[in-house]
């Protein structure tokens, strides 16, 4: 069956013919590895394409009908993947976005990631790309020319273009891997246009008047659906003795066509046509009326070439070859008109938020003061939301002094390049900024573009852990008069707290950035603030507290821009909590989404964290091959840019998943990442500061000891990496480490020493601490928890055997279900879906009639039901039950 969304094939017009001939053709040709429908615009091969894919329902298709934004990589492809899972759920591929493009994933890599894929389909797929001609980069026709060499013989690709692609084309036909279906193919017989002017005019056309238009207009479509329309207005037999080339004859017919219709609805095609696409809000105020809704349903009924856009409702499109020839007609007629309408343009689309097609458009106008203001302003708005590699392609097109001179795109431009990780194109842009005496650069930014900002930011962003800051620079900044720089300067000094595990500091500044922030409306920096503070909280073990947080921070950014920068943060760390809280479908989907997402203008954090959860939650659900395919694109991306405590993360996940497969695995994923030499080299043995790549690889190198039953030194090396995890307070980390160690000692015949052991982390840290994450990554805690369990030295509420009943065997004698001491009586469960709402003891006294006393009661019964102590523990607890129940 056919899929389409994105820019998805309308219905058929009721007066065009269907072309049987084509059709059969179509079917035919793609047998062939790769189909290409090769003809001039007006041709028919969308036309043609609609009504194959329509009479093609014994076929699974992926239509995908191209524009002009698709010369963008990250954009064709994410469209591309769009429409192949919406045909195929089950395609499982990486994902090309801003992060991978940033980082310069040559074609190769990319081809053999979408092959591996293609391979794992079992079903016949044709791929159907229209308007080829607009993929512009050279990636992408690479990426082309190396699939349709390799594909399997059930993936099939039909690309429609006015030119010829760059792809191999002569050696493909050589090699009878390609058809080809061009002009002469579609040109219409005189018998088709016979029939296309019967339903067109309703009546029949002479013979003469068929032999005139197929000599005049040698069978092209769109010449011959032209002079139809024009055939029964004014000179329309003149029309019929014309004879001259293709743009001619639509220059003639469409004037023809133009110069019949009403005033009203001539000037709105006029003034619409500087425009790619429409809709009525827009035609009004480029007409000055209030009645263009009307007209475009006139002009829909006269079927004159505009065409509705089914993903976008309300808003419509010229066929390329009209709206050329009514840009042509409105500059002879009225060029004085056009840098106006393009102004109008440009000021409706800032408004209602279509910021590039709003620069675009005053471009156009020519007016290069209304340009550079608005690019302010678009700067402004980019850097407030996260759209940075936006914001980094408008700006760098400018000369460099005049960006440098204006702190209002400059300070931006290295602000978002650092961000972005492009470090050498940042440090060149401050050495221009440098050269610039202070009292030539204006705007807001102007009298701190010469300060410690800029710098102390690429120096923590380029080398992250090995950067310390100053005390004197930290004071200085901290210090800063401007609120925005104020705001960037305490985002940036929690960051570096977070980074060398100095939590309170990391806190303070984090809260004190997201207050500035937010009063900003700097919604991706708070969110980054945001995430500062839930990682502060979940690193020194407060995990009620972190859930809570992030819980929140999602539900707000869900409810607004979704998809947004910002709400890639937000749902980042939802996926974590749902990934720990044993949730696991709803980390996979939210995972799903948030990948193709992710750019190198997201938190490092975010970056690990939306990849490395999903391919975990790949593995548990037995997709090794997919998660194995995600780990090596992964590594790929993290190998060519500056990721260095990434890599070590995904060691980390490499082995654990390599430990529960065989030895083989295991000594391969050491090799690959060099364990046994830094073990050599004693990179553990006199630990000075944390530093989470040391500790990562570390926590892999004890996995690959253990895997050689070298217990003790193992034991030893978890021992070093508990003694800076317990001094530098990151209690989150240690709770994993010790859980390991506990493991051993289980490993080396000491199980009452194991136990006791686990009874000490169960003690101090308490069983919210105990998430999926130390399952995971402590192999073999879950049959020890269950034996401490058993013998009575661990307790723990059933709450919590529910949550990880699939890594816990159930104790005899308990049954979570059936425990009287654990079900909530009915006022219980009203008084906590009170609590959940975040009312007040008052509150809920009031809302439910029942004496404040009395609510105290009930609370503290169902806090020891639940196994909890506080409000916030109750409440993240009630969202485990309501997601247990849910999915038993």
């Amino acid at each position: 069956m056919p899929s389409w969304k994105k820019g998805s094939y309308s219905v058929v017009e009721s007066r065009l013919i269907v072309r049987d001939r084509l059709l059969t053709l179509l079917d035919a040709s793609t047998g062939a590895p790769l189909t290409l429908l090769l003809a001039p615009a007006g041709s028919g091969k969308s036309t043609l394409l609609t009504q194959w894919l329509v009479h093609s329902d014994d076929k699974t298709t992926v239509y995908l009908p191209l524009s002009a934004s698709d010369s963008s990589p990250v954009v064709f492809f994410r469209h591309w993947f769009e429409a192949l899972r919406r045909a195929v759920p089950a395609f499982d591929t990486f994902s090309y976005n801003q992060l991978v493009a940033d980082v310069a994933l040559p074609a190769d890599a990319v081809a053999e990631s979408l092959l591996q894929s293609f391979h794992q389909v079992s079903t016949p797929l044709v791929i159907v790309l229209d308007d080829f001609q607009l993929v512009k980069s050279t990636l992408t026709e690479e990426v082309f020319a190396q699939l349709v060499d390799k594909l399997p013989t059930h993936v099939r690709v039909l690309l429609s273009s006015r030119v010829q692609p760059d792809l191999p084309l002569a050696r493909l036909q050589l090699n009878d891997q390609l058809r080809v279906i061009d002009r002469d193919d579609l040109d219409l017989s005189a018998e088709e246009l016979k029939t296309l002017a019967e339903l067109t005019l309703q009546r029949p056309l002479t013979e003469a008047d068929i032999s005139q238009l197929m000599q005049m207009t040698e069978g092209w479509l769109a010449g011959i659906r032209f002079a139809l329309l024009a055939h029964d207005h004014r000179d329309a037999r003149d029309a019929l003795t014309f004879s001259a080339s293709h743009p001619a004859l639509i220059e003639y017919f469409a004037q023809v066509v133009l110069r019949d219709l009403p005033p009203l609805e001539r000037d709105l095609l006029l003034c619409s046509s500087i425009t790619e696409r429409f809709c009525p809000a827009l035609c009004d105020i480029l007409t000055g009326r209030n009645d263009a809704g009307l007209i475009i349903e006139s002009l829909l009924t006269r079927e004159l070439f505009i065409q509705p856009l089914p993903e976008q409702s309300g808003w419509h499109r010229f066929h390329g070859l009209f709206q050329e020839f009514l840009r042509n007609r409105l500059q002879v007629e009225a060029p004085q008109r056009v840098p106006e309408l393009h102004r109008l343009a440009a000021s409706w689309l800032m408004a209602a938020g279509e910021h590039e097609a709003a620069l675009q458009h005053v471009q156009c106008s020519g007016d290069n003061n209304l340009f550079m203001g608005m690019l302010q302003d678009c700067c402004d708005h980019w850097s407030k939301a996260g759209e940075l590699p936006t914001l980094i392609r408008w700006v760098s097109e400018l000369p460099e002094e005049q960006v440098v001179r204006n702190s209002d795109l400059g300070f931006l431009l290295i602000c978002g390049l650092i961000l972005t990780r492009k470090f050498n194109q940042a440090r060149y842009y401050m050495d221009l900024l440098e050269s610039v005496p202070g009292e030539q650069i204006t705007g807001r930014f102007a009298e701190h573009s010469h300060g410690p900002f800029l710098e102390v930011m690429l120096q923590l962003f380029q080398n992250e852990t090995n950067f310390r800051i100053s005390a004197d620079r930290a004071m200085l900044m901290d210090a800063v008069s401007q609120h925005d720089i104020r705001a960037f300067s305490l985002a940036i000094l929690a960051y570096h707290h977070l980074l060398r595990a100095e939590f309170p500091a990391a806190l303070e500044h984090a809260q004190r950035a997201k207050d500035i922030l937010s009063q900003l409306g700097y919604h991706f920096l708070e969110s980054y603030a945001d995430l500062i503070l839930v990682l502060c909280d979940r690193n020194s073990g407060r995990m009620s507290q972190s859930v809570q947080a992030a819980t929140d921070l999602f539900w707000r950014h869900d409810q607004g821009r979704r998809l947004s920068p910002a709400w890639v943060n937000a749902a980042t760390a939802m996926a974590v909590v749902r990934y720990e809280q044993n949730m696991l479908d709803d980390a996979f989907q939210l995972c799903e989404e948030l990948v193709p997402l992710v750019s190198s203008a997201c938190a490092t954090e975010v970056i690990n964290a939306a990849y490395l959860t999903l391919v975990r939650v790949l593995h548990i659900r037995g997709e090794e091959n997919r998660a194995t395919r995600l780990m090596l694109h992964l590594d790929r991306v993290l190998q060519l840019g500056l990721y260095d405590r990434f890599v070590a993360q995904l060691a980390h996940e490499s082995m654990r998943q390599a430990f529960a497969a065989d030895l083989q695995s295991v000594t391969r994923v050491a090799d690959q990442y060099q364990l046994g030499r830094r073990l050599a080299r004693g990179v553990w043995d006199h630990p000075l500061a944390y530093d989470e790549g040391w500790e990562r690889y570390g926590l892999a190198t004890a996995l690959w000891l253990r895997a050689r039953h070298q217990y003790n030194d193992a034991s030893k090396l978890l021992a070093r990496l508990a003694t800076v995890l317990r001094r530098d307070r990151v209690m989150a980390r240690l709770v994993v480490v010790e859980a390991n160690q506990a493991v051993l000692l289980s490993l080396q015949g000491q199980d009452q020493q194991a136990m006791e052991w686990l009874r000490r982390i169960f003690a101090e840290h308490g069983q919210e601490c105990v998430s999926r994450t130390v399952f995971d990554e402590a192999p073999g805690l879950g049959e020890l928890l269950m034996a401490a369990i058993k013998a009575g030295l661990i307790k723990v509420s059933p709450l919590y055997l529910e949550m990880f009943s699939d890594l816990l065997s159930q104790p005899a004698g308990v049954s979570v279900v059936e425990a009287d001491d654990a079900v909530l009586t009915q006022r219980e469960q009203e008084i906590l879906q009170l609590l959940r709402r975040g009312l007040s003891n008052q509150a809920i006294s009031e809302s439910t009639g029942v004496a404040l006393s009395t609510i105290k009661w009930h609370l503290k019964n169902i806090f020891a039901k639940l196994g909890v102590s506080t409000r916030a523990e109750a409440i993240v607890h009630s969202d485990y039950l309501e997601s247990a129940v849910r999915t038993r």
